[in-house]
């Protein structure tokens, strides 16, 4: 799979906050994952260096859409259908990116994923009520 690389004019003394956005942003993964280079025309280039947690035969479309599925029961506020409505939505596009979310779309009847998410939560008893 294709990274991402993002090109933000930040000064080197906001580095560390950066840096903190990514961590959050993978789900903490350790903190040794995250790493700094220097790189010609960027100066400083974080990225995060992880284990991959999908074999290849997971990669595809409907696998994905079960994982995420389960996700929002297992992690409501942090789950993969959330994950990736927030990557669509800022651009990060990967080549399994639509066919995934049409999956987990086709499976919950849902229009949009924020609905497919509400659906699932509804289903598992996990909605939080209006109000409260």
């Amino acid at each position: 799979m294709q990274g991402q690389l993002l090109v933000l004019d930040v000064s080197l003394d906001r580095i560390n906050e950066v840096e903190e956005w990514l961590w959050a942003r993978e789900g903490q993964p350790p903190r040794d994952g995250i790493r700094r280079m220097k790189w010609d025309g960027y100066g400083q280039v974080l990225y995060c260096d992880l284990e991959s947690t999908l074999g290849e035969v997971d990669l595809n479309p409907q696998l994905l859409a079960r994982f995420a599925i389960e996700s929002v029961c297992q992690q409501p506020e942090r789950n993969a259908i959330k994950y990736l409505a927030n990557n669509i939505e800022q651009g990060v596009i990967t080549p399994l990116t639509f066919a995934y979310r049409d999956a987990v779309l086709n499976i919950t009847g849902a229009v949009n994923l924020w609905q497919a998410e509400q659906i699932i939560l509804r289903s598992a008893g996990l909605e939080k009520q209006k109000g409260g």
